[in-house]
């Protein structure tokens, strides 16, 4: 008899999950807190089917582990019932990202100071392998290497100080601009004092220069390149720290304003949202491709009453098309104000905060804010820019937020095409508490008549009543005047329409004023500007500010005691049993229990910065330190450093002002430079993949021509950021 054999069993699970509860989660796994964007590179995500789907690469700021913990108690506090752990694990495993591990994704200045370090370690390899005893001194210094890229991304922060006693640390001496006494502050301190950490790093970055120039390359083309790459990285590296410094004193004007907040002052942090693609519920390809986005643009205002209660509201302008240039800019602004002073006549006073685009960081934007007070009652008292690239605000977290709430609306089987559905998708369901939408029609571009020299360099300006007082870093100086006189007579607004390269303009007494004309501006300032703003009549879905609960004196005094903690809920601690979301703001050591605990501290709070790590001998100083201040004086301590940074390098004095903000001048390709990159383009729009510019860049150091020779000398390399600029302008074209 046959021996029967069993059939074996195959195995099919299937993943039951709720299209909601999955777009949910994913809502909160792209949040900008979560994730990070690179500026190059993509990543591939292959479907069962075999198909393969390019994304964008993102950097995760934890281990997924982390994000499904901060996930349940986020959707415990929302109450939202989510999936269960072994689903979200697998999700966050198939749509993979990388883990945060290194600094590019922070942005542009961290990608560059990260590549840098990366060719430094680079130079480091090749020039150990031609020293003698070369294998123990790459060692060395790359260790020192990493050791300052870890500083850099984090302790670097900590330590700056308007009072530092290093020069490195010192804000008032590194912003100080010494060609311009207006913008220039003398510390009344010494700088007598030297961080080990810059140090350490200033003498590998010597060593790795010195042992480049005395190297035996096997011949002059690898030595010019080795060369060309460590003044580039050198630069690269001095810019991030650079950067650092800056980003830390521009976001004290925002903590200073949140001090001056009462019941007539308010702050608006306003900001461009990236397009939103219309999008139906049910897509085929052909409506797919070739999308024109609406464009929406975001207003959050913050305001004290009571003297301790902080409210908000935030106000959307929705847009089919417009472009996103200082005229849009001023007429929203205005609108703003305009509703704030109907609503609440008591608020007559208006800080505003934005980032350094081009339509908020221009005199068209800056210039009109003198005038608003005559048109919507409310006085702008400041204007601050934070530094390039120097982090997100409320208004981008605002509009990571409306996003899920539309995205959630068209997966219930509703259509988001218009600007008119965009507004019922973000008031669908009662909408998102305290934000309010306005629709507005087409805006059209006007003519731009005003400039002021070197605005660029200006991040902080103040408006008094008969002038304009601007600072190039925030509290440092006395602020350079730029004064101004009113036109005398009765002013006129007109309507400007430019058609043809004509403009014709038609006066009217009966529109509201919105700018007015001003001469006598220094540095060849013309005020006069010409705009149409028929729509102001649009009015806001109801709504009103919405009230941010802050710390009781007791909560405050118990994270004083232990700030690496707070919000820590003692009524329920089986709801919310540990602290999970960290601040994600370098050097900060604040966690929180609750996602608006989190919201709150990063719209209001300023951040508890504090060492990642520290050494043994830095935990024996710090500890030493505290005791004599217990006892019966201070007793100057000796900074002593370390064996591994010990170097015939003399250190140079840092220059005052060394981390001001320089402003590049174009560079010019040469004909040859040209042909070669166009070559190199075409490639890229032929074969419908752009070629990498990093690898431009390093492919141009070494081309040769027909007959053997370097196409390219030494003063025609190129960066990348110069190859990439190339290849944008030619997209445009």
């Amino acid at each position: 008899m046959e021996e029967m054999l069993p059939v074996p069993e195959k195995k099919a699970p299937r993943l039951q999950i709720e299209p909601k509860q999955l777009d949910h989660f994913l809502g909160f796994i792209t949040s900008p807190h979560l994730v990070q964007d690179f500026p190059f590179w993509e990543k591939h995500l292959h479907l069962s089917s075999g198909k393969v789907i390019t994304v964008p690469n993102i950097v995760r700021t934890m281990i997924p582990e982390r994000i499904v913990t901060q996930y349940n108690q986020y959707c415990a506090e929302a109450n939202f019932k989510p999936s269960s752990r072994s689903t979200l694990l697998r999700i966050l495993s198939e749509c993979s990202a990388s883990v945060r591990t290194s600094l590019q994704g922070l942005d542009y200045f961290a990608a560059e100071g990260g590549r840098a370090f990366d060719d430094l370690a680079s130079i480091a390899d090749n020039v150990s392998l031609l020293k003698t005893n070369g294998e123990e001194w790459g060692g060395r210094i790359k260790d020192q290497l990493k050791a300052g890229k870890l500083y850099l991304k984090s302790d670097f922060k900590v330590h700056i100080n308007s009072e530092a006693r290093v020069a490195d640390h010192c804000s008032v001496y590194a912003l100080s601009d010494v060609s311009e006494s207006s913008f220039r502050q003398h510390c009344e301190h010494k700088h007598e004092e030297l961080c080990d950490q810059c140090h350490a790093l200033d003498v590998a970055i010597y060593e790795i220069g010195t042992a480049a120039q005395n190297a035996v390359f096997p011949d002059e083309e690898q030595r010019d390149e080795a060369l060309f790459l460590f003044e580039a990285a050198k630069r690269s590296v001095q810019a991030w720290k650079a950067h650092q410094l800056r980003s830390v004193q521009q976001d004290k004007s925002r903590l200073d304003v949140l001090e001056l907040l009462n019941n007539d002052t308010v702050l608006i942090v306003s900001d461009w949202a990236m397009k939103f693609l219309p999008q139906l519920y049910r897509e085929s390809q052909q409506d797919w491709f070739g999308k024109r986005g609406i464009s929406w643009h975001i207003a959050v205002v913050f305001r004290r009453v009571n003297g301790s209660e902080i409210q908000t509201q935030a106000f959307v302008h929705v847009v089919q098309s417009c472009s996103q240039d200082s005229t849009a800019v001023v007429l929203m602004m205005q609108h703003v104000l305009k509703t704030l002073h109907e609503e609440y006549p008591e608020i007559t006073k208006a800080h505003l905060r934005q980032d350094n685009a081009g339509c908020y960081h221009c005199a068209n934007t800056i210039l009109a804010c003198r005038t608003f007070e005559q048109s919507t009652g409310i006085k702008v008292v400041r204007m601050d820019f934070s530094d390039p690239q120097g982090g997100k605000g409320a208004a981008d977290r605002l509009a990571a937020t409306c996003k899920n709430h539309i995205r959630t609306y068209i997966n219930e089987g509703n259509n988001v095409t218009t600007a008119a559905e965009m507004k019922e998708a973000l008031l669908s369901y009662g909408g998102v508490e305290g934000v309010r939408v306005a629709i507005l029609p087409s805006i059209e571009e006007t003519v731009e008549l005003r400039k002021i020299s070197g605005i660029s360099k200006l991040n902080n300006f103040l408006f008094t009543e008969d002038s304009l007082q601007a600072w190039r870093a925030y509290a440092i100086g006395p602020g350079k005047i730029i004064a101004s006189e009113k036109v005398p007579g009765q002013c006129h607004f007109w309507e400007v329409e430019n058609r043809k390269g004509r403009m014709s303009l038609t006066g009217g007494d009966s529109r509201i004023p919105l700018l007015l004309p001003y001469v006598g501006m220094v540095q060849a300032i013309v005020a006069v500007f010409y705009v149409t703003y028929n729509w102001l009549t649009v009015s806001f879905s109801a709504g009103g500010f919405k009230p941010i609960t802050l710390k009781s004196a007791s909560t405050h005094a118990r994270l004083q005691a232990a700030p690496q903690v707070s919000e820590v809920q003692q009524s329920s601690p089986e709801r919310y049993p540990s602290s999970v979301y960290s601040c994600p703001k370098e050097g900060c050591v604040k966690v929180f229990q609750r996602a608006s605990a989190l919201e709150r501290h990063l719209s209001l709070e300023a951040c508890t910065l504090s060492p990642e790590r520290h050494t043994l001998m830095d935990l024996a100083k710090h500890q030493y330190a505290a005791r004599l201040q217990e006892g019966v004086g201070l007793i100057p301590a000796l900074r002593a450093v370390p064996s591994s940074v010990g170097s015939s390098h003399q250190r140079e004095e840092v220059k005052e002002g060394w981390a001001l903000k320089q402003v590049k001048k174009p560079y010019r390709f040469n004909q040859k430079q040209k042909t070669y990159l166009e070559q190199k383009f075409n490639i890229g729009q032929s074969t419908g993949s752009k070629i990498d510019p990093a690898f431009v860049a390093k492919e141009m150091r070494r081309s040769r021509g027909k007959d053997g020779e370097r196409l390219f000398v030494v003063s025609e390399f190129l960066t990348p950021q110069q190859v990439s600029s190339f290849f944008n302008s030619r997209d445009w074209h």
